[in-house]
């Protein structure tokens, strides 16, 4: 399959271009739109490194070198697109969705984002809910950190 989409991302490989949502397609290096071929084929879920490697470049595989070179170009492609690349260090990267939602002001919103997060954790599959209970850890320390100010934030 040449191409892949994935809310809100389309990879295009007979093209080598890219598209989030409405946004125009951007051209990306052939490799670039493989790799966000292969992680939008996953969305959401880490790929090991190797993994990675081998969906890319095949039994002779790359090394991590030539990886990372192709992950800052992808990255670089994203910029501001409200899709990145997440590094989950020592293990692999996974494509996810990113927020420009602002930050809590004070600490009981916050701690009401870590109440609805636990409970979108109850009803979610494992990968989702592992994230979920990861945000609502986030946000408990931000109201503490606000608390422990004694401020609003900015």
């Amino acid at each position: 399959m040449n191409q892949i989409s994935r809310c809100p991302l389309t990879v295009d490989l007979d093209r080598n271009e890219i598209r989030v949502g409405e946004d125009p397609p951007r051209q990306v290096r052939p490799k670039v739109a493989e790799l966000l071929h292969v992680l939008a084929g996953a969305w959401g879920n880490r790929l090991p490194y190797d993994r990675i490697c081998l969906r890319l470049w095949g039994a002779e595989g790359g090394n991590m070198r030539s990886l990372q070179v192709f992950v800052c170009g992808a990255r670089s492609a994203l910029d501001g697109s409200g899709v990145a690349i997440r590094t989950v260090f020592g293990r692999g990267l996974e494509l996810v969705a990113v927020s420009a939602r602002p930050l809590p002001r004070d600490g009981d919103e916050a701690d009401r984002l870590a109440d609805d997060h636990d409970r979108k954790a109850e009803g979610a599959g494992y990968g989702a809910a592992r994230r979920h209970r990861e945000v609502a850890q986030a946000y408990r320390a931000l109201a503490a950190a606000l608390r422990r100010l004694g401020r609003i934030a900015p």
